[in-house]
């Protein structure tokens, strides 16, 4: 930045801010990666299943039970994050939780558009199981919510900048980040 003829260079708190913000990154991709929250996807009963297993009564039910399984287990992430609670330590706490929150859901949805999983959902339908109802019905409570988090995420990062240098800046320069925070909240 120029101001008055002379070149800033970045203030230690600045390289600070970004250094947090990489990290925060990195954090956010480690836990997806290692949330624990997995669908099992037993390839050979979803691949050996055809359209002449529809009869089948043994082969559905197997279907079923593993629906039901993938059921429960979205149903219990999203009551996990519908419990999570916003921490309120710093101005910045209020954006780490949609990220975190949409890290969690992106990565179960990821899971569940998985073409085996697609596969024994319209399977499901074929068949006319009332399972089928059940799990769509969570499915898409998981979309929506990751979609809400995800749009939460977007727009408040919109402020993160303004929010950094309100942290840990002096009084010049957090008098001169107001106009800007405004004009990013009005977007918001």
């Amino acid at each position: 930045r120029i101001r008055n003829g002379y070149l800033l260079l970045p203030s230690y708190s600045q390289f600070e801010n970004h250094a947090h913000k990489f990290s925060s990154g990195v954090l956010r991709a480690s836990s997806q990666a290692i949330s624990g929250i997995q669908l099992s996807i037993p390839v050979h009963l979803i691949e050996n299943f055809d359209e002449t297993s529809i009869d089948d009564y043994d082969a559905v039910h197997n279907l079923e039970l593993l629906a039901e399984e993938w059921s429960n287990l979205v149903a219990k992430c999203l009551e996990e994050e519908m419990k999570m609670l916003l921490a309120k330590e710093s101005s910045l706490s209020e954006i780490e939780f949609w990220r975190r929150r949409y890290s969690v859901l992106f990565g179960l949805e990821e899971q569940i558009n998985h073409p085996l999983v697609l596969r024994v959902v319209g399977l499901l339908k074929s068949v006319g199981t009332p399972m089928f109802h059940n799990v769509t019905e969570r499915f898409t409570e998981l979309s929506r919510l990751c979609i809400e988090a995800g749009d939460n995420s977007k727009f408040l990062s919109t402020l993160e900048r303004q929010l950094l240098m309100l942290t840990d800046e002096s009084l010049s320069t957090i008098t001169d980040s107001i106009p800007s925070l405004f004009d990013s909240m009005k977007i918001v």
